[in-house]
């Protein structure tokens, strides 16, 4: 059951970071943080990085500091570069998901909400998210930010399962230590190519 729930809590949140702290913030709930972030329209519009072609916005990075807020700026910054980096690496990859397995993959997520207490805290946060969004809980599985969370999540796991094999990494401690290695090459080759505005976060 424990596996499970750490399982949910990390599928439920829009990015995907390596460190998730599930708390409060500002006396509100996780679960309304997040919500009132995805209304927040203007701050989508707003760009603080450029890596690559792709834009990592304001909205992304209030998402990800609500999401984990013992994160420095930079922290977090260095994340969703990085998760800029490994959706480059994807596409150039020709990795790809179908339309098939995300369903799939929201059934099990579905299934897993289901038999999760009502009293735990990723289906607190989940509802929660949901009531500030005004959606049910049915019309969250069909939200494009939801489909979009999925479908880089499991893109990304594609990705690293081609690296390890690879790699030959097997074990998890190796596996660990390739995608540390992965990563810190991704962020070398694309120095030039990473434009950060710092002072938009001030």
């Amino acid at each position: 059951m424990k596996k499970k729930l750490i399982i949910i809590s990390t599928l439920i949140a829009v990015i995907v970071l390596s460190t998730i702290t599930a708390l409060a913030v500002n006396d509100f709930s996780i679960g309304k943080t997040f919500g009132a972030l995805f209304k927040n329209k203007e701050s989508k519009k707003e760009i603080i990085a450029i890596v690559y072609d792709k834009e990592i916005t304001l909205y992304n990075y209030n998402y990800a500091k609500a999401r984990s807020p013992k994160l420095s700026d930079e922290e977090i910054i260095d994340a969703l570069v990085e998760s800029k980096l490994l959706e480059v690496d994807s596409t150039q990859r020709n990795i790809s998901v179908t339309d098939e397995e995300l369903y799939e993959f929201i059934e099990m997520q579905k299934k897993l909400i289901a038999e999760t207490d009502k009293d735990q805290e990723p289906y607190i946060t989940l509802i929660d998210m949901c009531k500030e969004l005004d959606i049910t809980l049915d019309e969250y599985w069909l939200l494009e930010e939801t489909q979009n969370s999925y479908k880089k999540f499991l893109i990304q796991g594609k990705l690293f399962d081609e690296v390890f094999k690879e790699e030959g990494s097997i074990t998890t401690e190796e596996k660990l230590e390739t995608k540390e290695s992965y990563i810190k090459s991704l962020k070398e080759k694309a120095k030039s190519n990473i434009t950060i505005y710092s002072e938009k976060l001030k």
